[in-house]
């Protein structure tokens, strides 16, 4: 039996991912009708920290260089004269364990008896702690384990002369720990099974919707400089590993074959003609299909993503042309981690906050970031006339852009909906008057009261003319499933509520802009009475 992945979008968790079993048996279904492929899906930890187990005990205990009259092969003990037992404690740090060692001597001790208790690593002394009869001790050692360890902890008795410093005259035995680094296991997420097809014997498994649920997208801007966001595993891409078995006869033949773990990044191909993937063509470039050419104000974010395959280390040049047609240029480096989706926000203020001795204000008319051979051109707005609003969406590479909508917008209130009863306008008071108006005599009673209202809030965004690149490449904002819009710095969830759109060219319709609708995705409500 093997395991065969055939290449259907094979890197996009959005498109087909076909996983084939193939069993060179021939198995027929007609003769064989029990019979099946059994898929188990996991998502192996291969990013995760290892975990650790401890082993007490067994013929391993040791007590160096001393007599060793009581051995004691485990993790507690109880024996005459006293009792101890060695512990390991997780830590809040990752990877930090605190070793405990505790004590209890018994009052059948000779009081005054002189005691150490001795804590080893490797053979090395890592804690020793004196005590007397009776009073009893814990040793506590925080240690980052990278590696098969060894502890072993020891009681010794020493002379109960006048030098409690004396060298040991008795042994009271030893507890042994080892503890040993593990990878996490995997985290099985389903079990699928196929009946083999009669024609080739293959079993086929369709796992793309499957691998779309664990990749995550979480916008967020958790830097102020150029850098904003790196995302990893489980936010760009995710793992998933395949194991094959067979079923027949009722009985379950799990894990026969092992698969490689594969990775499936978050973005989706579209109608492929050919090739198998679309991100192979944006590995170490910027991961956005926007013009080389665009617009940006002094006041907004401005994000552009990259895909650092190979994890090399990015120099970004930064040239600012003034007013005057003279430049200023200035450099920035960075080292991403190989395979992670960057988001850059090469926006005025992030450059500015990044103190790298070129400031973009007023005086510049265009400024110009190179990484490689991708040259971007940003063109300085004047001060716009209306209210700006900036939208960042995901793309369909898996990265977020930035686009600003400066031209007139409009806001409206929808789905206005008003819940209310209706109520006796007159009201008797406590002299048995009868009124339909308030005590004043200036109000009238209510006959209908509303007693909740609830809307949603829509805008209607206008923005500048734009060239056909610009038109073709804000079809993926019109598509997108996650949109934010900034306001005040905060960046709020919206959604585009248009069901269709239609390209535009200069032949046909000479110069366009693009008008949307943004619907917030929150639900307002008025007071409740």
């Amino acid at each position: 039996m093997e395991i065969r992945n055939v290449p259907v979008d094979r890197s996009s968790a959005h498109g087909d991912l076909i996983i084939t079993a193939y069993d060179d048996k021939s198995i027929n279904p007609v003769t064989y009708p029990n019979y099946k492929y059994i898929l188990d899906l996991y998502r192996p930890a291969i990013d995760a920290p290892p975990h650790y187990q401890a082993t007490f005990g067994g013929t391993d205990s040791y007590v160096p260089s001393m007599d060793d009259e009581f051995p004691i092969p485990w993790d507690s003990y109880t024996g005459t004269g006293f009792s101890y037992t060695a512990e390991l404690v997780t830590s809040a740090v990752s990877g930090n364990f605190t070793v405990q060692f505790k004590i209890n001597p018994y009052e059948t001790l000779m009081s005054g008896v002189t005691m150490l208790a001795v804590l080893f690593q490797n053979g090395e002394v890592i804690g020793v702690k004196k005590f007397f009869a009776g009073v009893g001790c814990t040793i506590n050692r925080t240690i980052a384990i990278t590696a098969a360890d060894e502890f072993y902890a020891t009681v010794i008795v020493l002379n109960a002369g006048p030098d409690p410093d004396l060298p040991a005259t008795d042994n009271l035995g030893s507890a042994y720990m080892k503890f040993d680094g593990m990878a996490t296991p995997p985290e099985l997420l389903l079990r699928l099974k196929s009946f083999p097809n009669p024609d080739n014997s293959c079993g086929l498994f369709n796992i793309g919707m499957i691998a779309r649920n664990y990749v995550g997208n979480r916008f967020d801007k958790s830097a102020n400089g150029i850098v904003a966001k790196q995302f990893g595993n489980n936010e760009f891409f995710c793992y998933l590993q395949a194991f094959m078995g067979e079923e027949y006869g009722d009985t379950e033949y799990l894990n026969l074959v092992e698969d490689q773990p594969r990775k499936y990044y978050n973005h989706y191909n579209g109608r492929l003609l050919s090739g198998y993937t679309i991100l192979d063509g944006y590995a170490d470039k910027f991961a956005t299909n926007a013009p080389a050419s665009r617009w940006v104000r002094l006041d907004s974010n401005l994000f552009v993503p990259y895909f650092a395959k190979s994890g090399i280390a990015i120099t970004l040049s930064i040239t600012a042309t003034l007013l005057d047609s003279s430049t200023s240029t200035v450099t920035y480096g960075y080292t991403p981690t190989a395979d992670n989706l960057v988001m850059f926000n090469l926006s005025p203020d992030a450059i500015n906050f990044q103190a790298l001795g070129l400031t973009i204000n007023e005086t510049v008319k265009k400024y110009t970031v190179t990484i490689g051979d991708q040259e971007i051109v940003f063109n300085l707005y004047c001060e716009p006339k209306y209210t700006p609003y900036t939208l960042h969406w995901l793309n369909k590479l898996g990265g977020y852009d930035s686009f600003d909508f400066v031209k007139k917008s409009v806001k409206t209130l929808t789905s206005i909906e008003k819940k209310s009863f209706t109520k006796l306008q007159y009201v008797m008071d406590a002299s048995g008057f009868i009124s339909n108006y308030s005590d004043s005599g200036k109000v009238l009673n209510e006959g209908v009261s509303v007693y909740n209202t609830q809307w949603k809030e829509k805008l209607k965004l206008n923005s500048d003319n734009i060239s056909e690149a610009e038109y073709a490449w804000l079809a993926e904002l019109v598509t997108s499933p996650q949109i934010f819009i900034e306001q005040e710095d905060v960046f709020v969830p919206v959604i585009i509520t248009q069901s269709d759109y239609d390209f535009k060219n200069a032949v046909n319709d000479r110069v366009f802009n693009l008008t949307i609708d943004v619907e917030y995705g929150d639900t307002q409500n008025a007071q409740y009475r």
